[in-house]
């Protein structure tokens, strides 16, 4: 969501093949957990 409106919509995998925001947000996650840079 952004500014309270859906911005993507659909299954994890194919979120990810989109490169949008929710496949920054969780690669910026799976970096943080792995003890990797994360670029802001």
């Amino acid at each position: 969501m952004q500014e309270g409106r859906i911005i993507e919509r659909g299954r994890h995998e194919d979120l990810l093949s989109q490169g949008g925001w929710y496949a920054k947000t969780y690669e910026s996650q799976q970096l943080e957990m792995e003890g990797g840079e994360v670029d802001a």
